[in-house]
């Protein structure tokens, strides 16, 4: 049959040592009460100053630490607002500390840092040592339960932003250059504009939910990664009246509006043609004049 390597009492001990403190790992007992309760006062009359039990402390059917506490001792607490750490166990027996860690191994370095170095730095008198800290912006949210002390692992590391673009630190924050973000824009506010009376009033309206896809030219691309012939995404946006067989557009280089009324054009008498967009790439500015 399989069985699970028990390595918990391996992480105890060198923190407990650490602490200034002497680990004796005792045999493995099974899910007695009996055989937990001999286990107990055995350490204790071998003078133990403090019982760590390694796993039994939850609800399950054969979890029994808080009830042999109870039944020997005084059972202070089942049960911690911590996690992961939640089902540990805190209790006295003849005067003397037991302490129910989780089998978890991440719930039982929890409670044996929380619970058990507090005491042996307070039995050295001196203050228990504090982990590093680092100030840190998560990356996502963490959500967490009300009136519950979370303690969260997370990997460290530092975001170097460069030019917004792929690849770069702007990428997946909320209304940053990918498609989703401004397709999910666009979306809402075309459900919910109101509706215009006329084709150009709504051909207008249309021109200004698509400036949500609007990016400044070459924020896409890497510092000095600019292609010549592609410098952006949106080179041209359009809308079509097609009742009135008017076509409107404006540029990435010209945000001026231009229409092409169809109707006006004699198809029978006028080849095809090719007109380029933009006579210059660049914006026109009006000066005006104040006098």
């Amino acid at each position: 049959g399989r069985c699970l390597p028990e390595f918990n009492s391996l992480i105890f001990s060198a923190m407990i040592a650490e602490a200034g403190g002497t680990a004796d790992v005792r045999p493995i007992v099974p899910d007695d009460p009996q055989a937990i309760a001999a286990a107990i006062h055995a350490a204790l009359d071998d003078g133990a100053d403090l019982v760590l039990l390694n796993a039994g402390s939850s609800a399950g059917s054969r979890d029994f630490t808080a009830q042999v506490i109870q039944q020997e001792g005084t059972l202070l607490v089942h049960g911690v607002s911590v996690m992961p750490g939640k089902p540990t166990v805190l209790g006295m027996v003849r005067s003397r500390p037991v302490i129910g860690a989780p089998g978890y191994p991440v719930s039982a370095t929890i409670a044996v840092e929380s619970f058990v170095l507090p005491l042996l730095a307070r039995w050295q008198q001196h203050a228990p040592d504090c982990r590093e800290r680092a100030q840190a912006i998560p990356c996502h949210a963490l959500p967490s339960r009300p009136g519950m002390e979370e303690r969260i692992r997370v990997k460290l590391g530092d975001v170097d932003v460069k030019a917004f673009g792929a690849g770069s630190g702007f990428l997946g924050i909320p209304g940053d250059v990918t498609p989703p973000s401004r397709f999910v824009r666009a979306a809402f506010y075309q459900a919910t504009a109101p509706q215009k009376k006329t084709g150009e009033e709504t051909a207008m309206q249309c021109f200004q939910i698509l400036n949500n896809f609007d990016i400044p030219i070459g924020i896409e691309f890497a510092k000095g990664e600019v292609p010549a012939d592609i410098p952006s995404g949106t080179q041209w946006t359009s809308a079509s009246d097609v009742r009135n067989k008017v076509i409107y557009f404006r540029t990435m280089y010209d945000s001026t509006i231009r229409r092409i009324d169809l109707k006006s054009i004699n198809f029978a008498k006028v080849k095809y043609s090719s007109i380029p967009m933009d006579k210059k790439k660049e914006q026109p500015v009006k000066n005006i004049v104040v006098k």
